[in-house]
């Protein structure tokens, strides 16, 4: 009895007794997280705010300068013209319109493809693609006084003036028809695709193309010779030219219009009836 009552006064009583502050203690520190969380939530959030708002309204990335890549054909004070009606607005870097902007560049002729970039704090970067010029038109060619291009999209486009005209061969035209016919256009098109994939101009040079009756006719430089191609499978009859070109005389005449045949007249100022006939 008496051991059972020492034991019991060693014991830390009973149940609940001794525990009972402890459990206040966890209760009082989980009721300060509780609130604690949601007000360092609201400062980030007010603090990420606060910042977005700076980046959008302080003049420091009010866009200053607009750089662009390097341009050969498209008229520099149409292009300017553009870029101070964009820097009047006061754009900030960050809200700045790109979509709209990259549109109106690209609807100047000669621009094929548009892109902004940034850099901080306030320089845009305008990236500027131009079409490529396949073929020289004559003058006056689609209304114009100016010499023009033939350029990827089918399009004519004037060349700027105090430009030299690019090294590109040029249309002769005997025809009457114009480039801005899109048949004609999508024609010499596919013949100027054509020069390319078959490596024509790595043989000999292309010097004039000649649109008559007959259809388009191939002439090369140095004499080499005149390519009557017609008005389809430019490829194919280019390749038959390329096949027995070894074996074809200075300056002649070759008719490339027929399947699997080469007709050769070997000199322009020749008679008509003089006329060979290739395999």
């Amino acid at each position: 009895m008496n051991r059972t009552s020492r034991s019991a006064r060693v014991l830390p009583g009973r149940k609940g007794e001794a525990a009972a502050p402890l459990a206040r203690r966890r209760r009082s520190r989980t009721g300060k997280r509780r609130w604690l969380s949601p007000l360092l939530a609201g400062l980030g959030t007010a603090a990420l705010a606060a910042g977005v708002w700076w980046m959008l309204t302080a003049p420091v990335f009010r866009v200053a300068v607009v750089e662009t890549s390097r341009y050969r054909f498209t008229d520099r004070d149409t292009l300017d013209g553009h870029l101070r009606d964009w820097l009047a607005r006061d754009m900030n870097i960050w809200t700045l319109d790109g979509e709209s902007l990259c549109r109106e560049i690209e609807a100047l002729p000669w621009v094929r493809r548009a892109r902004i970039g940034r850099r901080l704090p306030a320089t845009l970067k305008l990236d500027i693609w131009e079409w490529r010029p396949l073929l020289l038109l004559p003058d006056g060619e689609g209304g114009g006084v100016r010499e023009r291009a033939l350029v990827q999209n089918g399009a004519t486009l004037p060349l700027p003036a105090h430009l030299p005209p690019p090294d590109l061969p040029l249309l002769v035209d005997e025809a009457g028809a114009s480039v801005r016919d899109a048949d004609t256009a999508e024609r010499l098109l596919g013949l100027l695709a054509a020069v390319g994939e078959t490596g024509l101009e790595t043989a000999c040079e292309v010097d004039f193309i000649l649109r008559e009756p007959r259809g388009l006719v191939v002439v090369l430089a140095g004499n080499r010779g005149r390519l009557l191609v017609g008005r389809e499978d430019f490829a194919v009859r280019l390749q038959r030219y390329l096949d027995v070109s070894d074996r074809v005389p200075s300056g002649a005449e070759l008719d490339l219009r027929f399947e699997r045949q080469v007709y050769i007249e070997e000199s322009r100022r020749a008679s008509r009836g003089d006329r060979s006939r290739s395999g």
